[in-house]
């Protein structure tokens, strides 16, 4: 029997409503505190996102019955299930962990169920506003200790040590840039983050909210809001030129060009006002923040580092520039790939075909994969990218063809995941679904006053 729209139909400010846009905000704002997992199950370690990513689609799973999912939607999640299943068919690959397969089988259908019933609707306005200046706040917070830890780790300050709490994953990942192993040089902050890319890729999806709110300006954003906004930027623009990351860099500019390009069908003023401020935070990290000489003197060194690395050989005695390690990486990924290209090695099993100590760093290099476009297909075959690729264009679809004040910043989001993934092998990650996921309701169409519930966005269900 149809389901009616009333029977899922609620208040705008109801109970349940509120309870699923507060647990889709928390996930995000637990993202950088994966380092300090809170539990542990069948003794490995659960971070908090994944907890409340988890709680967020079972307080949406009476709506997956009741009201149906986005069809194109069921249909990439039903794919997602299945595909990696493939693995099984005989005969199995030489080396397999069932475990290994199980546990990372679960997140995997974790993070795509997350995006399928985050995507599967039409948020109300006042919820998405709230999504993205409750990114922006907690990104102010992890950029200002990223700075603090420029200033501080030198000069030993309380924080900035490699552990914070007893609880903590593992010491936080400082390198330098000159120097030498125990002192000297310039440490790039990680801030929350084990190190210094998974902090600058973070900020990255964060200053994208913040710049294309600012750009646009939609209603209800107060003056005090707005001000948030450039505070946050500029720290962002900053603490990702102080993690001196090659990728965090390439992150930012694609971010940059990005909502430049989309800026051109804002209002004149508008467009001025977002130019302005991405200058003012180009000028404040690089000449007139006090952090901005060590950086641009770290930056300088890095590359004078990477001009030295050649980009193809065997030899890692010539190697100064981890471009080389990743370069490796990659060509390691697409061999594993050519070896079963029809159905892969399987999820979570990179790590056992991790070749020996690579500079002697005993199988980092080797042991996860560093580009995520490759490392699916290595893992799930040749319909790993394609899934990957059909989540990214049915998340920005709608934004494409219904034009809304936020679709624009979706747009961008799904962009720079697009890119992500050439340098990150974060395709199994909240750290990268998550932007998706927010980059998909942001490009659906908003319908202001209802409840903020996964339904049938095609057919009228409010969310």
């Amino acid at each position: 029997m149809p389901t009616s729209p009333v029977a899922t139909r609620f208040r705008p400010n109801g109970a349940i409503g509120r309870i699923r846009t507060g647990l889709f905000l928390a996930t995000g704002l637990a993202i950088p505190l994966y380092a300090f997992p809170p539990f542990q199950f069948r003794g490995r370690d659960v971070d908090l996102a994944s907890a409340l990513a988890a709680l967020f689609v079972l307080s949406c799973l009476p709506l997956w019955f009741r009201a149906r999912i986005e069809r194109r939607l069921a249909i990439l999640f039903a794919f997602c299930a299945a595909v990696p299943l493939l693995v099984w068919i005989p005969p199995l690959p030489i080396r397999f962990s069932p475990g290994a397969f199980v546990s990372s089988y679960a997140h995997w259908l974790l993070v795509t169920a997350f995006f399928v019933t985050g995507a599967s609707g039409a948020w109300s306005e006042t919820s998405r506003r709230r999504i993205l200046m409750g990114n922006a706040g907690a990104s102010l917070l992890i950029s200002g200790y990223a700075l603090y830890q420029c200033f501080g780790i030198p000069r030993s300050w309380p924080g900035t040590g490699p552990f914070l709490f007893p609880l903590q994953r593992e010491a936080f990942r400082f390198t330098r840039v000159g120097g030498n192993y125990f002192s000297g040089g310039y440490t790039r902050p990680t801030s929350l983050f084990l190190e210094p890319a998974w902090l600058g890729g973070y900020l990255a999806w964060v200053s994208a909210c913040i710049f294309g709110m600012l750009l646009r300006a939609p209603q209800g954003l107060s003056r005090a809001g707005r001000l948030l906004l450039a505070v946050a930027a500029l720290f962002a623009a900053n603490a990702i030129l102080a993690t001196v990351s090659w990728g965090a860099y390439a992150d930012f500019a694609v971010v940059l060009a990005a909502t430049a390009l989309s800026g051109f069908a804002a209002e004149g003023r508008r467009r001025r006002l977002v130019g302005a401020l991405i200058l003012a935070a180009l000028l404040g990290a690089g000449i007139a923040s006090p952090a901005g000489k060590p950086i641009r003197a770290a930056v300088a060194e890095r590359w004078s580092l990477l001009t030295a690395t050649p980009l193809t050989g065997q030899d890692p005695a010539l190697a100064k520039d981890s471009t080389w390690v990743r370069l490796q990486n990659f060509q390691h990924t697409v061999e594993l790939f050519s070896a079963r290209p029809a159905r892969g090695i399987g999820l979570g099993q990179f790590p056992l075909y991790a070749r020996p100590e690579v500079r002697g760093i005993p199988g980092l290099s080797m042991r996860d994969p560093w580009c995520g476009w490759a490392a699916i297909a290595a893992q799930l075959g040749a319909l790993g990218p394609l899934i990957l690729a059909a989540a990214l264009v049915l998340a920005v679809l709608p934004g494409l063809s219904r034009r809304n004040p936020y679709s624009p910043i979706g747009v961008v989001l799904v962009v720079l995941a697009a890119f992500v993934q050439t340098h990150t092998g974060s395709f199994a990650d909240l750290w990268w679904w998550y932007p998706v996921t927010l980059g998909a309701v942001l490009c659906r169409a908003a319908r202001p006053g209802e409840s903020d519930l996964p339904g049938n966005a095609a057919a009228g269900i409010p969310v």
